[in-house]
């Protein structure tokens, strides 16, 4: 068998149409795959590692997680991108220079933006009594319902005024949940979409759902907004690993302090 028969099994091709339809997504992935065919094909081992020993790379990536992107079954975050197309590039012996991945970011957002098949993310909406789920597969019949109602701690009904708190640009969607626990709120990196759960049974998470309710100053309500998608994209794009397990451990020890004073103040 000869060197490019072996190239040629062993190559990852971009999956069909009927697979990953036409679209920003499939647009992105083409992109990846002609690094990939410039690099000659490497394989996920050797980009996996490649991404490891890499003294740029802002997040690690398993071969198999490679191989998914490479095989369009997965969405993956803008640092994972950042990466494989780093590291395809010094392999292609082209490096990536910061225009060529800031071209790759223009086509991440795009995508990101349409895997996002939710309504405006300035809704709030009531998602039931239980904590949520990092874990659970996205629910697509969840978002495709009406979603202009947020809940009180009465089951009342409030519309967000007019759409004047977007934040379609940063893909967050703000849910208002009551669990027992401490936090405050919690951040859930799900697909195409990050989702901050504001808790109100915690005193604080109470008072921020009551402001978006009731206060009339627009400003308030966009600075709370703010405050929130500020933290929840660096939660989504800090790596895997300690610094985000800290990040998620100082996220609860501030729910415990703001906590501990708000019961002060009362």
């Amino acid at each position: 068998m000869t060197e490019g028969e072996k190239m040629s099994r062993k190559r990852i091709s971009i999956p069909d149409e009927d697979e990953l339809p036409e679209g920003p997504h499939r647009h992105l992935l083409a992109e990846v795959h002609r690094l990939y065919d410039l690099a000659g094909c490497p394989s996920t081992r050797v980009i996996s590692n490649g991404v490891r020993n890499s003294s740029r790379a802002r997040d690690v990536l398993s071969h198999q997680t490679v191989a998914n992107i490479l095989r369009g079954r997965s969405f993956p975050s803008w640092l994972k991108v950042e990466a494989l197309v780093d590291v395809l590039a010094t392999y292609a012996q082209t490096n990536a220079t910061a225009e060529e991945l800031e071209r790759f970011r223009l086509l991440w957002l795009t995508a990101h933006h349409d895997e996002n098949r939710t309504p405006s993310s300035n809704q709030i909406k009531s998602s039931g009594t239980g904590p949520p789920d990092s874990q659970a597969p996205h629910d697509d019949s969840r978002d495709s319902r009406a979603e202009d109602d947020v809940p009180t701690d009465d089951d009342g009904d409030y519309e967000e005024g007019n759409g004047q708190d977007s934040f379609e640009d940063q893909n967050v969607r703000f849910v208002a949940r009551r669990w027992d626990g401490p936090e405050m709120f919690k951040v859930d990196l799900l697909p195409g979409i990050i989702e901050v759960s504001v808790n109100i049974t915690h005193p604080v998470g109470k008072s921020i759902v009551a402001t978006w309710e009731n206060d009339n100053d627009s400003d308030v309500r966009r600075i709370l907004h703010l405050l929130l998608v500020a933290w929840a994209r660096m939660e989504d794009e800090t790596p895997h690993g300690r610094r985000l397990d800290f990040l998620r451990m100082t996220r609860s020890d501030w729910s415990r302090y703001a906590r501990l004073f708000s019961t002060e103040d009362t």
